[in-house]
Formats: structure tokens, C-alpha cells, sequence
């Protein structure tokens, strides 16, 4: 679970960021990119996102590397 992103962030942008910690997984049917930036009701960014990753060895990889990082500077 990501938290704090700006509200323009695209997923493509959030996946290559994401990467840096291991491979993040798609969808087997769509080929889509499994993150998922949340909006609110009228459609606006919440800020928030889910991210999946290939492994879960990545995970606390992330959570150590990424927590607390700058999304872009």
C-alpha cells in the first residue's frame, strides 16, 4: 500500500518507481500493470495506491527502500 502521491501520478510512473525493489506483476488476462491508484468519488486522486509485486521478497525490500521517499522530486 502506497500512501502520499501526488495527484497527477500515473500508474506507469508508480510501477517504474516501484521497480526499483523487483519485478511488479500483471494481470495474466489484461497484461495490465496489478497497481491500482485509488480516486475519490468525483474522480479525483486520493493519493493512495496498491502496488503487487512479483515476489513477496520485494516487499520488505520496498517498505525499506521506498518508505519515506520522494515519489519525484
Amino acid at each position: 500500500y502506497v500512501t502520499g502521491l501526488p495527484a497527477d501520478a500515473e500508474p506507469d510512473a508508480l510501477v517504474l518507481h516501484m521497480s526499483k525493489c523487483g519485478l511488479v506483476k500483471r494481470d495474466p488476462h489484461s497484461g495490465e500493470w496489478k497497481c491500482r491508484l485509488y480516486r475519490l468519488p468525483d474522480g479525483s486522486a486520493k493519493g493512495d495506491a496498491t502496488v503487487t509485486y512479483f515476489k513477496k521478497e520485494s516487499v520488505p525490500l520496498a517498505l525499506q527502500m521506498l518508505d519515506d521517499s520522494e515519489f519525484r522530486p
